[in-house]
């Protein structure tokens, strides 16, 4: 729920190319007011966590965006629906599945993890590739800008990285939900961040008029460990 960023990304070249690429943009990063910028992090999906710039030191909980960052890059497994249950079918599957596990173990990458501010979801910059392959893809990554602590200036500038990941030869395939990408209208931007506010405030109320009615009253929605609680507890106020 609330205004994300959608894009895939597409690369030909070579190992030293995308390296390069991602050093600039990190640089670009810095230039556009990102707070958390990584190093370039190398992509296995045998093996843990392995850094392009060995003179880095990784954290325990950088790895954990390590592990998100990875996970973001990874291949959507096949999707298989099954009408039956018959035999033929499940070998099918668990053949499909293999064969993706197989190839999944054969490719690896490289990404950039940025971060606007603490309140902003990541955006990665990945490109993965089979192999040694000189063709690089990365799909299905976005950027959640709506919980920012300055919403506008996160969305401009996570677009204005994107824009400047596709002036270095990346193929940038965006959708943004407010349209802004498409054509730099920052009065969309506002408009749609001002409907999600609302939607997003709406959905409080209702979580707290539901928790009224439970009849639980030492239940604070945000700190006594409920889930609704967890992930609503680091939502800055939203007042822009």
């Amino acid at each position: 729920m609330g205004i994300t960023i959608h894009y895939n990304l597409e690369f030909t070249g070579n190992k030293r190319d995308v390296v390069n690429i991602l050093k600039c943009l990190t640089q670009d990063a810095y230039d556009l007011g990102f707070k958390h910028i990584s190093s370039i992090w190398s992509i296995k999906y045998d093996t843990d966590l392995d850094v392009v710039d060995e003179s880095s030191v990784i954290s325990d909980s950088a790895k954990d965006v390590y592990q998100w960052a990875k996970i973001q890059c990874q291949p959507e497994p096949p999707q298989i629906k099954l009408q039956t249950d018959s035999l033929s079918k499940l070998k099918k599957k668990e053949s499909l599945t293999n064969s993706y596990n197989k190839r999944l173990k054969r490719m690896n990458g490289l990404v950039l993890n940025t971060q606007y501010d603490e309140f902003c979801e990541p955006t990665n910059i990945g490109l993965v590739r089979i192999g040694n392959g000189k063709k690089w893809v990365c799909n299905g990554l976005y950027t959640k800008t709506i919980y920012a602590k300055d919403f506008v200036n996160a969305h401009i500038n996570v677009c204005a990285l994107l824009s400047c990941a596709a002036k270095l030869g990346i193929i940038c395939n965006v959708f943004d939900e407010t349209g802004y990408w498409q054509d730099n209208d920052i009065t969309k931007l506002i408009d749609s961040s001002e409907r999600s506010l609302k939607t997003i405030n709406d959905l409080k109320s209702l979580l707290d008029h539901a928790i009224e009615l439970s009849g639980e009253k030492d239940i604070n929605i945000k700190g006594h460990g409920t889930r609704a609680g967890k992930m609503l507890e680091n939502i800055p106020d939203l007042d822009w």
